[in-house]
């Protein structure tokens, strides 16, 4: 039962570094700089500030030490500044949970009530022949 338990959470910390990997990956596939997607189109007249926008933020980094940042960040819940609305992601996720919990709570209870009927039904029905017959062929 241990090695069971032990397997399966090494299986989920494998899947979760996989999922960041990959969203890692398809943030960082988004075409264009970041720098002049912030600062505006006028930032290609000054690549001095460029430069010190990937500094500031790590973009000047090697690909691997930008993914090991952003994870570390993560895992400490930084995550990141929204540069559009001038606030932190943490607390716009934090504004917007009341209303997203109102909104899928009553979703999921109205498919647990569903769903959890008609498993235990087809459970309890699982052997039992059908009580259809099958259709006859009109050659017959």
């Amino acid at each position: 039962m241990v090695t069971y338990l032990l397997r399966r959470v090494l299986q989920s910390v494998v899947v979760v570094l996989l999922v960041t990997v990959i969203t890692w990956g398809l943030l960082r596939l988004i075409p264009g700089n970041v720098a002049v997607a912030v600062m505006g189109p006028g930032a290609y007249r000054n690549p001095g500030a460029i430069k010190v926008f990937d500094a500031d933020y790590g973009f000047n980094l090697r690909w691997y030490r930008q993914y090991l940042v952003w994870l570390g960040n993560l895992l400490r819940g930084n995550l990141g500044y929204s540069w559009k609305s001038g606030q932190s992601v943490a607390s716009l996720l934090a504004t917007a949970l009341p209303r997203t919990v109102l909104l899928v709570g009553p979703a999921i209870l109205l498919a647990l009530a569903v769903a959890i009927p008609m498993g235990v039904i087809q459970a309890i029905r699982r052997h039992r022949q059908s009580r259809l017959r099958p259709l006859r062929s009109r050659r017959q």
